[in-house]
């Protein structure tokens, strides 16, 4: 799954589409984002609120198995 607004990715899904008719696709829309271009290529829409994507992120730090640290930057916070 991916949670994009890019009309970049029209092709690609037509392409699924084309080379899996039974599969369906279907498009997440992040808060206040928005493509008709993608919209229309899809076969079913959702938008995702700010309080599920909050539910979805990371720790602001993940530390590998091998010690390494991963930290999410500010903006993303």
């Amino acid at each position: 799954m991916a949670i994009a607004v890019k009309k970049v990715l029209v092709r690609p899904v037509k392409t699924i589409k084309k080379m899996f008719p039974q599969k369906r696709v279907i498009v997440f829309f992040p808060p206040n984002r928005f493509s008709a271009a993608l919209k229309a290529v899809a076969d079913f829409q959702l938008s995702i609120g700010h309080g599920l994507l909050a539910k979805c992120q990371f720790p602001d730090k993940v530390v590998k198995a091998d010690g390494y640290v991963l930290q999410r930057p500010l903006l993303w916070r």
